[in-house]
């Protein structure tokens, strides 16, 4: 079975991920930060504090999707937290970010992000972007597009 953790702040990544999730008939988990961090503690390597319980999801589920926006060409507070304590043995990872610039901003966040998996024990099956706007410029038909774009792909992996 599939799951799709993601974190969203300005609402991009959240309708991918939603409707990633949807397309695939897999539960959305969402990540929230209790500190409402925001791109600066990228720079910082700040750590979030999350809500509830986000690891106890991961059981049952062979197939994990992590999807987050890139800060700072790098990997959002949430994310890397929720990454750092969870045990990703024996699951298939793959791991989809969403950039205002695209391919160009998220190769080196995804890069972090496959180091990180392999760290806790996960195997990377593959990778992917939706190019989506910013808090100013949020727009559903650009990122519904760039969902359908990589759906093929991830369905193979």
């Amino acid at each position: 079975m599939t799951i799709v953790f993601y974190y969203s702040l300005t609402g991009n990544t959240k309708f991918a991920a939603e409707m990633l999730a949807e397309k695939l008939g897999a539960e959305a988990v969402r990540l929230t930060d209790q500190k409402n961090l925001d791109g600066n503690a990228v720079a910082k390597h700040e750590y979030s504090e999350l809500a509830d319980d986000p690891w106890g999801k991961l059981d049952g589920h062979d197939k994990v999707i992590l999807m987050a926006p890139v800060w700072g060409f790098g990997v959002v507070p949430a994310m890397y937290t929720f990454i750092e304590k969870a045990n990703l043995s024996g699951k298939s990872v793959i791991i989809g970010a969403t950039s205002f610039f695209g391919k160009f901003s998220s190769k080196p966040a995804i890069k972090q992000y496959k180091a990180m998996v392999t760290k806790v024990g996960g195997t990377v099956a593959g990778d992917f972007y939706v190019k989506g706007g910013t808090e100013k410029s949020y727009n559903e038909a650009k990122l519904a597009a760039g969902v359908e774009k990589v759906l093929p792909k991830i369905t193979r992996m």
